[in-house]
C-alpha cells in the first residue's frame, strides 16, 4: 500500500485526529488564557477520538481478525509492529488520557462523532471515484443495500460514542478507586497482540 492509499484509511484518519487533539492539548498547556472555543473544541476532539479509537480496536480484534481467519485469509500482516501500533496504541493512548486528565464525555456532543463518520463516508466516495475502488465494501454506494449499510455505520459510531460516555461516567479514576485497574484490564482485553487460535471453516469439514 503506497502512502496516498495509507492516508485514506479510516484507521489513519483516527490517528490524524488524535494528532490534532494532542496538539490542541499542548496549546492549552502552553497558553495561560486560551479561548473558550479552543477549550470546548479540544474536549470534543477527545470525545470523538475516544469513540473512534474504541471502534477501530474492537472491530479489528473481534471482527476483522476472527472473520479473516475463519475464511482462511492470511492475517499475519495484522500482527506486524506497524499494524499492532495502528490498531492498539490508539485505544491505549485515549485511555491513558482519560486516566491522566479525568475527562468526562458529554452526551450532547454525539452529533460531532456522527459528523466525523459522515465526513469520512463522503471522502471515501470521492476517493473511490478518483481511484476506482473502495477500501471498505460497506461504503460502496453501488451495492443493493447501500442505504442500510451506511445507516449501520452511523448507528455503530453513535453506539460506540454512547459506550465511551458510559465508560467515562462509570470508570472515572477521580470518583472510583477501582477505575484505574479496571480501565487497564478492559483495554488490554480488547487489544489483540498475538494470533488467536481460530481454525478456518474449511478445516472443520
Amino acid at each position: 500500500m503506497d502512502a496516498s492509499n495509507l492516508f485514506a484509511t479510516f484507521t489513519v484518519w483516527s490517528w490524524n485526529l488524535q494528532g490534532i487533539y494532542f496538539l490542541s492539548t499542548l496549546y492549552l498547556h502552553l497558553n495561560n488564557q486560551p479561548s473558550s472555543i479552543i477549550i470546548q473544541t479540544t474536549a470534543i476532539l477527545f470525545e470523538v477520538c475516544f469513540a473512534v479509537a474504541m471502534l477501530v480496536t474492537i472491530v479489528v480484534t473481534f471482527i476483522l481478525i476472527p472473520v479473516g481467519m475463519k475464511r482462511g485469509q492470511n492475517v499475519q500482516g495484522m500482527f506486524k509492529p506497524q499494524s499492532l501500533i495502528m490498531h492498539n496504541l490508539n485505544m491505549i493512548f485515549m485511555v491513558m488520557e482519560l486516566i491522566w486528565n479525568q475527562i468526562q464525555i458529554d452526551l450532547t456532543h454525539l452529533p460531532f462523532v456522527i459528523l466525523y463518520g459522515l465526513t469520512y463516508v463522503v471522502f471515501a466516495w470521492i476517493y473511490a471515484n478518483i481511484r476506482g475502488y473502495f477500501f471498505y465494501f460497506f461504503l460502496n454506494y453501488n451495492q443493493p443495500r447501500a442505504i442500510l449499510m451506511h445507516s449501520v455505520l452511523v448507528f455503530a459510531l453513535s453506539l460506540f460514542y454512547v459506550f465511551a460516555y458510559l465508560v467515562t461516567l462509570g470508570f472515572n479514576p477521580e470518583d472510583n478507586p477501582l477505575a484505574f485497574p479496571l480501565l487497564i484490564i478492559g483495554t488490554l482485553l480488547i487489544c489483540r497482540f498475538r494470533v488467536p487460535n481460530i481454525k478456518p471453516d474449511s478445516a472443520k469439514h
